[in-house]
């Protein structure tokens, strides 16, 4: 009996047919493109990138036959069949400017079961505390990585570095506020105006002062401030700090009054057209709601345990 084996080439050519992997893009050709007054075939696309140029728009004109010899412009848009990947170099040495909106990252939906075992696992690593938390999730990478559900690229590509090194830098400031006595002093300060209030008065307060923060500073910065603060009122007026603690890491989410105080507000401002109104009329009682129910939540948690 005959048997028949796919040739590693028709593969590859499957893979160019697959929507999740390559397709049909449109890209702009930008005045400081290294392509300008070069012809596609000098370019060597297809060579350099594998990418097949297929048609060149230019103003009311479209070249689409003979398009090897056509010398391309700043402005000129070009019509291309690729793997998206591919897409990826002469983008990122802006030499083209890819209009369509073609995946970012290949898809794999042959790695869905590897990769919901190495979530769950390192979530069950980490909520039974077999593993300290950031060895668990550690865990759960490099079973992603060594069973090819991304990639090593892919992986450094989605750390968001700029987070990184704001929260190191935030976390000298909340030691200082420690260290040098500057969180005792704002708590006292701020129980010269707050110290004849009952408990659920004082709390309020803090909550106040931390999502006012928040509106201003990200969050891990309120955070960072208001922490101190929050532990020194209590200490000062009997409270449970951890409950301080807990009502001043709610209330700096609570981010709902201006459209720069969180990232998600500040991305739909624009599309949806909101103007600042339309946040305070939102925002504001969903700030009270969040906020009477962080002290109601948290005094009810702490009496009842």
């Amino acid at each position: 009996a005959h048997q028949c084996r796919v040739s590693p080439r028709l593969r590859q050519l499957s893979d160019m047919f697959n929507a999740a992997r390559a397709g049909i893009s449109e890209a702009v050709v930008p005045p400081s493109s290294r392509f300008i007054k070069q012809t596609v075939n000098d370019l060597h696309l297809r060579k350099r990138y594998g990418i097949s140029v297929l048609a060149v728009n230019r103003g009311d004109k479209v070249f689409r036959d003979d398009v090897r010899n056509v010398s391309l412009r700043g402005g000129d848009t070009l019509v291309l069949h690729s793997a998206w990947t591919d897409l990826t170099t002469p983008r990122e040495e802006h030499d083209i400017v890819v209009v369509t909106d073609v995946p970012q990252e290949e898809a794999r939906p042959g790695k869905i079961r590897e990769a919901l075992f190495f979530f769950l696992l390192a979530k069950f690593l980490a909520l039974t505390e077999l593993l300290p938390l950031q060895v668990a999730f550690w865990v759960g990478a490099a079973g992603m990585l060594a069973t090819g559900v991304i990639t090593p690229n892919e992986a450094y590509r989605s750390v968001n570095w700029k987070t990184i090194f704001i929260t190191a830098s935030l976390m000298p400031l909340g030691w200082a506020m420690d260290q040098t006595g500057a969180g005792s002093w704002l708590g006292q300060e701020l129980m010269v105006h707050i110290g004849h209030l009952p408990q659920w008065g004082i709390q309020a307060s803090v909550a106040v002062l931390a999502l006012g923060l928040s509106q201003v500073m990200q969050n891990v910065g309120a955070t960072v401030v208001m922490v101190p603060i929050a532990i020194n009122i209590a200490l000062a007026t009997g409270g449970n700090p951890t409950a301080y603690i807990l009502i001043t890491a709610m209330s700096v989410s609570n981010t709902f009054l201006i459209s720069s105080a969180h990232p998600a507000l500040t991305m739909v401002a624009g599309p949806g057209g909101y103007r600042g109104k339309d946040y305070l009329r939102v925002g504001l009682p969903l700030t009270l709601a969040y906020l009477v129910t962080t002290i109601v939540g948290v005094d009810l948690l702490y009496k009842a345990f």
